[in-house]
């Protein structure tokens, strides 16, 4: 049960970390390009 709780709170960290530089580089791509 450990092993899978860990493997959770992993995937979920990647996904958050993922999702917010995502974000960040979407707002800079629309504040470059214009829009």
């Amino acid at each position: 049960m450990k092993k899978t709780i860990r493997v959770g709170l992993l995937a979920l960290a990647i996904v958050a970390t993922v999702a917010t530089a995502y974000a960040e580089i979407g707002d800079k791509g629309e504040k470059i390009c214009g829009g």
